[in-house]
C-alpha cells in the first residue's frame, strides 16, 4: 500500500510505516484506518511538494488534523475524492 506513494526504498517505507503506527497509538485508532488517510496525504503532497526532505513531519500533522476532527470516520473515507481538502 504505502509502495504506491513512494519509490522503492525500503528505508523510506520503514520510516512511513513508523509514522502510522505512532500516529495510530497516538490517537487510538487501528494502524489501518490511519494508514489509509495518510495514503492519501501522502500521494497527494508527494505531488506537489518540491522539497521532499519534511513531507512526513507535514503528512503526520494533517493526518491527525483530520482526526481529530469531530468528523464521522465514513466521512474521511469520503474526503478521498475531495483531494483540495487534504
Amino acid at each position: 500500500m504505502i509502495g504506491n506513494a513512494l519509490d522503492d526504498n525500503d528505508k523510506r517505507k520503514r520510516h512511513h510505516r513508523l509514522a502510522i503506527e505512532n500516529v495510530a497509538q497516538d490517537l487510538h485508532l487501528s494502524k489501518e484506518s490511519v494508514m489509509t488517510l495518510y495514503e492519501i496525504v501522502l500521494t497527494r503532497y508527494m505531488r506537489t511538494a518540491r522539497i521532499k526532505d519534511f513531507i512526513t513531519p507535514l503528512v503526520i500533522k494533517r493526518v491527525k488534523e483530520l482526526l481529530k476532527d469531530d468528523t464521522p470516520p465514513s466521512r474521511i473515507e469520503g474526503r478521498r475524492n475531495r483531494t483540495s481538502e487534504l
